[in-house]
């Protein structure tokens, strides 16, 4: 069987025939004979708006004017190059590869047995510090450059051997076009890391960036565990994340009131500092976003 062809820019490529990943959305495929690209190709069939969206952000090269370690990847998989078929169909785009075993996805840092096989002894407590430094500083550049990212989760960012870590998904961004003035909202979120604001259909914000990054940075600290697992001591049902977010439960800030999954880390093991911004991120900066 042969893959399927598509022009980026009018150059010509053939797609591999499975792709690397699959989302309900879209599948990313490799390009035979350019290990460097990788074209994401939607599942229905994109509007204009989507269209547009992509043309505008070939115009613009967000942290682009950060100086970088020369051996440190780009933070975003930024489009490249938008995918049309031979009739000219807008299909999807093109970005730089981000993959295994150069590139792992955040998630396989969660568990012990995952950053062994992946990277070795580098993987201590130091190493996953300067990964949750760097995916702090990638956050705050990308709200100084008007970027909001919308969706953040454990399963659109990677991470290098070095700690380096890049958004793969920058075609959900938030962002308001430096030229036009106009608004591209990001309409996807992920609810295990969505503050209660935007799980109720509020738009994306810095402040519900942040809360994303604070489960994800306590997660890298804790070998995965999410500060709202559990099932609450009141619950009438099986609590889901979700809820427990939505109610503002943690066991972090109130271990009386959930019954915790057994093999949990304490979360005493954090670093004072941390720990009490821990207690305000999930505590009363869950109904106060700017907390």
């Amino acid at each position: 069987m042969t893959g399927r062809t598509v022009h980026l820019d009018g150059k010509q490529v053939t797609l591999a025939e499975l792709p690397l990943k699959g989302g309900g959305q879209a599948a990313v495929f490799p390009v035979e004979g350019d290990d460097t690209i990788v074209v994401k190709l939607y599942r229905d069939r994109p509007g204009p708006d989507l269209e547009r969206r992509l043309a505008r952000m070939l115009t613009m090269s967000p942290l682009a004017a950060r100086p970088t370690d020369a051996n440190q990847p780009p933070e975003l998989a930024w489009p490249t190059a938008i995918a049309r078929g031979p009739d000219d169909t807008f299909l999807g785009y093109a970005m730089r590869r981000f993959g295994e075993p150069r590139h792992v996805q955040l998630v396989g840092l969660f568990t012990r047995a995952q950053r062994l096989r992946l990277f070795g002894d580098r993987a201590d407590w130091r190493f996953l510090l300067g990964v949750a430094w760097n995916l702090a500083f990638m956050t705050a550049r990308m709200h100084y450059d008007n970027l909001v990212i919308g969706d953040f989760s454990s399963s659109n960012v990677v991470v290098d051997a070095n700690g380096f870590v890049t958004f793969l998904d920058c075609d959900s961004i938030a962002f308001t076009d430096p030229v036009t003035g106009e608004h591209f909202p990001c309409l996807m979120h992920t609810t295990d890391y969505s503050s209660p604001e935007r799980q109720s259909g509020a738009a994306a914000t810095p402040e519900s960036d942040n809360f994303a990054l604070a489960v994800l940075i306590y997660q890298l600290l804790t070998a995965g565990n999410h500060p709202f697992g559990g099932v609450p001591h009141d619950s009438t049902s099986e609590s889901t994340v979700k809820d427990n977010i939505a109610a503002s439960v943690s066991y972090v800030v109130r271990p009386e009131a959930v019954v915790i999954p057994r093999g949990t880390v304490d979360p005493s093991v954090l670093p004072p500092g941390l720990l009490t911004l821990a207690h305000t991120a999930f505590g009363p900066g869950v109904h106060a976003p700017a907390a």
